[in-house]
């Protein structure tokens, strides 16, 4: 069973789209690391995920509960 589910994020800042479509499962005890060129959207994703960005759509469930409320 998934830990982290991320369903079909996306994220823009005014017309820039940093996170198009993005999905991701992570399950308990997995090590995961995220990398990628300056820009990619690194830590847009980890802030959506920590709650400090809104999203403009989709799904981020940790545990099975959403964290988008």
């Amino acid at each position: 069973m998934s830990y982290i589910d991320i369903i079909d994020l996306n994220k823009r800042f005014g017309l820039q789209k940093v996170l198009k479509n993005f999905n991701m499962t992570v399950n308990k005890r997995e090590f995961l690391t995220i990398l990628g060129p300056s820009g990619c959207g690194k830590s847009t994703l980890l802030r959506c995920i920590a709650g400090f960005e809104n999203i403009d759509s989709g799904e981020i469930n940790i545990d099975n509960k959403s964290i988008l409320n």
